[in-house]
């Protein structure tokens, strides 16, 4: 996944943040600086990156085929899509 620098001078590749999936959609809680992806195939879970150092620091299992991925601003909770199994994961 390639973080980019969005600024008006630069517009590049910023960082690089190596998954362990093939990640799919993103969600950033800006209170934290959290950034959370949904990883498809086999993985099945959402990785949690801090945006401060484009780590991923916990691994959170979710159902089958996670699509897309939401914060709540004021809870911080993270919603998951899972289309494979028909649910929502909630953490």
């Amino acid at each position: 996944m390639s973080v980019y620098d969005n600024s008006p001078c630069c517009g590049s590749i910023w960082n690089v943040v190596h998954t362990n999936g093939d990640p799919n959609s993103l969600a950033g809680d800006p209170a934290t600086n959290t950034v959370y992806a949904t990883l498809q195939g086999l993985a099945n879970r959402v990785e949690v990156i801090r945006g401060a150092t484009d780590t991923i620091t916990a691994t959170v299992p979710v159902g089958t085929n996670p699509l897309g991925v939401a914060v709540d601003p004021v809870t911080g909770m993270v919603f998951v899509t899972d289309s494979g199994s028909g649910t929502v994961s909630a953490f």
